[in-house]
């Protein structure tokens, strides 16, 4: 019966020990995986980075266009309502004529 317990006691280091290799293990791919996770992050924020210059451009023209197309529905609207109080005036001055 000693003997047996001996042995499983035996055993179960042993169990531990290639319990612990291979937690060892799974902790050294885990941080090559976020070694590589974090490589692959550092070329994406430098590739974002990169566009950026794109971006601002895009916006500048937006802005841009947005102020011509402004400045062009005013003109037309100034244009309009002059159009309508020349008709209007004359409509008044023609019913003040009679």
């Amino acid at each position: 019966m000693e003997v047996l317990l001996q042995l499983l006691t035996v055993i179960i280091f042993v169990l531990l020990a290639v319990l612990l290799v291979i937690f060892i293990i799974i902790g050294l791919k885990l941080i090559e995986t976020i070694d590589n996770t974090n490589n692959i992050l550092d070329d994406l924020e430098k590739k974002s980075k990169s566009l950026d210059g794109l971006f601002e451009t895009v916006e500048n023209v937006g802005d841009s266009l947005s102020v011509v197309t402004d400045k062009f529905v005013e003109g037309a609207l100034g244009t309009i309502k002059r159009l309508f109080n020349r008709k209007k005036n004359k409509y008044e001055e023609d019913f003040e004529d009679e």
